[in-house]
């Protein structure tokens, strides 16, 4: 059986049936024990996506931007959504999501785009329990801190913490991994690179292979990298002077309340302020987000994550609270698990004063849960 062989590594490759195609990138091959002249190799065509796949999962580092000490999930389920082809998470907490499509599937026209989109959309804002849950019940059948943390120098709490960050940002790098790129494919990943933001990268990934004496070779071919590299960078971490004054541009009452709810969380033991690569300031309680700040003068209750410790957060629970909050001025939108409202009513000391209250009983109860 042949081996493929990037860069300097060898292993042996997966059984296929040989397609050959003339290599359509100029390199040219020889082997030393041989007559001395140089050959050009043929492809070998990958007999189905699974395969691409494969490869793929047994190394991650193959992929654009990820390190050697990555962990790849194959078939990760997401909850409404599928199984991606593969997930990857590397030792610096980033996530990679990566669908394969062969050039004779007809949905690598289009439809390789949605199927992308959806599988990153499902796994944006995550917990990072239920994401290790999903690495666990994947083919990885391995958690993340088992396959990362354990035996190496990586601290699990700030791992933790940088894939808890991505999840709830939806950072991430998006990867179409395909046998031959066509040009149509080409022009969407340059054109969705050139219209979103930096915190989201999306790549093809060409994986020709070509075989000769023996050996096969696996060229891989990245494209996107440099209309990803044009786009403005919007992903510096936050500190607070940035986001306060941001606010303010925009309304004064609401950088004060945003100043006002800022020094009692970081009075308040039981929060843990991280400010992102993105535009808000998050606010965690017992392992959970429980608030958000962003640079637009919103804040945002996680309904969500209360009702994830269930009692006594259950669907009575939360509507309690959201009139406790309504009689204070805090107008959360009916029916939201991430309900936003302005921040302006909380200028009022009085009101904010209220609030934290509130938020103090929502703590306590936080605290019990876990």
């Amino acid at each position: 059986m042949p081996s493929f062989v990037t860069g300097t590594r060898c292993r042996s490759s997966y059984a296929a049936t040989m397609l050959p195609v003339r290599l359509a990138s100029p390199m040219l091959i020889r082997r030393e024990s041989g007559d001395g002249s140089w050959h050009s190799p043929h492809t070998t065509a990958y007999t189905n996506e699974a395969e691409l796949r494969d490869l793929l999962v047994e190394t991650p580092s193959l992929l654009p931007g990820v390190d050697e000490r990555a962990v790849a999930a194959k078939e990760l389920p997401i909850s409404g959504v599928g199984s991606a082809d593969v997930v990857v998470v590397d030792a610096s907490g980033e996530i990679t999501v990566v669908e394969c499509k062969l050039r004779a599937n007809p949905e690598i026209r289009r439809r390789v785009i949605g199927q992308l989109l959806a599988y990153s959309s499902g796994i944006w804002r995550m917990s990072f329990a239920t994401f290790d849950d999903a690495f666990r019940r994947s083919e990885a059948r391995q958690s993340l801190s088992d396959a990362l943390v354990g035996g190496s120098d990586v601290e699990e709490e700030d791992f933790r913490r940088a894939v808890e960050d991505n999840l709830m940002s939806g950072s991430m790098r998006l990867i179409i991994a395909v046998d031959e790129i066509t040009d149509e494919l080409k022009r969407i990943v340059s054109y969705l690179n050139s219209h979103t933001t930096a915190n989201v990268e999306l790549l093809a990934l060409e994986m020709r292979r070509a075989v000769g004496d023996g050996v096969e070779v696996l060229v891989p071919a990245v494209y996107g990298e440099e209309s990803a590299g044009t786009r403005t960078v919007r992903d510096e971490r936050l500190d607070r002077e940035t986001l306060v004054a941001s606010i303010c541009e925009q309304s004064e009452p609401a950088a004060a309340a945003a100043e006002g709810i800022l020094d009692w969380a970081d009075r308040e033991p039981r929060l843990d302020v991280r400010y992102t690569r993105t535009s808000v300031v998050r606010l965690w309680a017992a392992g959970k987000q429980l608030l958000q700040i962003d640079r637009g003068g919103q804040l945002r209750v996680i309904l969500q994550s209360l009702s994830e410790h269930g009692e006594p957060w259950d669907a009575g629970g939360i509507e309690r609270l959201v009139q406790d909050l309504a009689e204070i001025g805090v107008q959360l939108e009916p029916k939201r698990t991430w309900p936003k409202t302005a921040l302006e009513p909380l200028a009022d000391d009085t009101r904010r004063q209220q609030f934290f209250t509130l938020m103090d009983r929502v703590l306590d109860t936080l605290r019990t849960s876990d």
